[in-house]
């Protein structure tokens, strides 16, 4: 057997292999590194092992902190993108969601890389994108970027920075990957092994407008070039006073009735931006977009409290789309539904399947989700999927397909999930879906989770 700190600096170092994990994980005890991040119970370990050895779908470590103790100890939000045979994480390392925020040091950061070339098996140790920046952006308002320093660091300048929250990734038609992130705009041209910051986009001094909260996937239009998607919020002097948190039952702050489109055609040199005002009911929340065609499909995170059924204790999330591919869009709530109210919601990620041919949502329920609430006070990660003329004529019929596992609890004494910007690899018919799983104040790691795309077969073995 082998210690947690053991495991935890070699999956770290990129030592553990895919397999490795699972041949190790029956044997290590619940005190163990992976089962004490995953929190799962014994009988969805032994499922998830079960589905590896049929090829159906395998979890497995990506990046973990080398230090369980360690100040910031905690990555999360992994967001993904595909480059020729190279896969691209990008993850945070931060002391934590919500919880031992005032341990932070100069090594907190929201661009953490790493890379692999063997499909997810095996990856290079985290490297801070922050290093390829110039000092003066770097610490431009203070070593904590502008968008959290109401939560991280009420001493540094509340005006001068990046107008970003969040990551979003994507992949280029010319094979460039591009991140826009909390300290910027990164692009590479070499799969990830080097990169370059595009000082000024992005900048509080080249960007009007408010900070945006971006949704995790990056596409590419063609009359637009690279586009962004997020929303804004309507900011009060509490909030500005670091009185959080985003309250959006109209408290310190409240999302607004709006979307916004960020885009770059240089390759994400320069930004302009687009908004559209929408109806009260969908409030949006991180949309995740996906081209399709030239039509533009996106889910969100619907923040008002007409999403909220108080009969059923359930909330919905928001549909929006545009059959000319950009603004003006039009909006529903959708059928997806998860427990709870509006704060059990977490950003999802929509792609479209080669192989059922149909838009899949991979969602992270907090509290639990999907017809008669199948996994109620526990977290879990679904798929739902809707035939895409359905969606794009304006039908809500999202069908729940699977639940791929539940952990033992519900938001709250963990954290994690947060499936945003997986990859599809048609080539191998799968997907890679990138998640997190640890605890509000660390240690939480970033996962790997490659299901198949027959996702009928999927649905058969989970049951």
């Amino acid at each position: 057997m082998i210690s947690r700190r053991r495991f935890l600096q070699l999956a770290a170092q990129g030592t553990v292999s895919g397999s490795a994990i699972h041949a190790t994980v029956s044997a290590l005890t619940a005190e163990s590194a992976v089962e004490h991040l995953l929190c799962m119970p014994p009988h969805q370990l032994a499922k998830l092992e079960e589905a590896r050895k049929r090829g159906l779908m395998e979890l497995a470590p990506v990046s973990l902190p080398p230090d369980p103790d360690a100040l910031n100890n905690h990555f999360g939000w992994p967001v993904a993108a595909r480059t020729g045979n190279t896969l691209i994480v990008v993850h945070r390392r931060i002391p934590g969601h919500w919880k031992g925020l005032e341990r932070t040091d100069d090594r907190h950061s929201y661009t953490m890389v790493v890379r692999s070339k063997d499909g997810g098996k095996t990856w290079t140790e985290p490297f801070d994108l922050r290093q390829v920046m110039r000092r003066e952006d770097r610490y431009r308002g203070g070593h904590i970027p502008l968008a959290h320093r109401y939560k991280f660091a009420r001493d540094q300048d509340p005006t001068l920075g990046y107008k970003i929250h969040l990551n979003a990734i994507g992949t280029a038609s010319d094979g460039g990957v591009v991140l826009v992130s909390d300290h910027g705009v990164f692009r590479s041209d070499d799969r990830g092994r080097n990169w370059v910051h595009f000082s000024r986009a992005m900048r509080e001094d080249t960007t009007p407008g408010p900070v945006l909260y971006i949704g995790p996937r990056l596409f590419e239009h063609p009359a637009y070039g690279l586009v962004v998607a997020g929303h804004s919020n309507l900011v009060t002097d509490q909030y500005r006073e670091g009185l959080h948190p985003p309250d959006t039952t109209g408290g310190s702050v409240r999302i607004a009735d709006r979307i916004h489109f960020r885009y770059s055609r240089d390759g994400g040199r320069t930004w302009a931006e687009e908004e559209q005002s929408l109806p009260s009911f969908v409030r949006p929340a991180e949309p995740v977009a996906l081209l399709h065609g030239n039509r533009l499909a996106i889910v969100t995170r619907s923040y008002d409290r007409a999403s909220y059924d108080e009969r059923t204790d359930t909330s919905v999330y928001a549909q929006l789309w545009s059959q000319r591919g950009w603004l003006p869009l039009k909006s529903r709530h959708s059928g997806i539904r998860v427990a709870g109210r509006r704060g059990r919601q977490d950003t999802a990620d929509i792609d479209f399947n080669p192989v059922t041919g149909r838009i899949e949502a991979v969602v992270s329920a907090r509290a639990g989700s999907g017809p008669g609430r199948p996994h109620p006070g526990k977290m879990s990660l679904n798929i739902w999927s809707i035939d895409p003329g359905d969606f794009f004529s304006g039908s809500s019929r999202w069908r729940f397909d699977c639940a791929l596992f539940a952990r033992r609890e519900a938001l709250g004494r963990i954290d994690g999930l947060h499936p945003g910007a997986s990859v599809i690899d048609s080539e191998r018919g799968v997907q890679h879906v990138f998640v997190y799983m640890g605890y509000p104040a660390g240690p939480a790691g970033a996962f790997r989770l490659t299901r198949t795309l027959e996702t009928g077969a999927l649905k058969a073995f989970l049951g």
